[in-house]
């Protein structure tokens, strides 16, 4: 039973990391795309382009979307790993007297499906592509100008 606590702990504790360095990489790239808006913004507005505008725009705008759609996929990655890591905290559990967190699983699953809890990774996701919007429209106003 010692074992099996053990395991538990450790299990627990990673989750909290692989939750902590998510955060973290959200940070990172929520930094980097805020940032490469501005610089294009500012490079834009300024007139520092050497190259031909639409080209500009065109190459930040690709950068820009690579960017969100990395930061996408890294979402759904550490989605992923805590899904198994909880999975494998569920098992223990079944084992164990206490089973909080399947027990805190099934509360918030009974919540209305509308308006109820709406996981992190749900609405993480939504983030590269608000992100993606500028990109977009400084490329649509560059085109419809030219």
């Amino acid at each position: 039973m010692s074992e099996i606590l053990e395991c538990y702990k450790m299990f627990v504790d990673s989750a909290h990391a692989a939750t902590k360095q998510r955060g973290e990489a959200n940070k990172f790239y929520v930094g980097l795309a805020s940032s490469l808006i501005s610089f294009v913004t500012f490079v834009s507005a300024m007139g520092f382009v050497d190259i031909h505008p639409v080209m500009f725009i065109s190459l930040m705008t690709t950068l820009g979307l690579l960017v969100n759609l990395i930061w996408y996929f890294s979402i759904r990655s550490y989605k992923m790993l805590n899904s198994a890591k909880f999975k494998v905290i569920h098992k223990l559990e079944e084992k164990l007297s206490c089973q909080c967190y399947a027990e805190e699983w099934k509360i918030l699953k009974r919540g209305n499906k509308v308006f109820g809890y709406q996981t992190q990774s749900y609405l993480e996701r939504w983030l590269p592509a608000m992100f993606s919007l500028p990109y977009i429209a400084l490329f649509v106003v560059v085109l419809v100008r030219r």
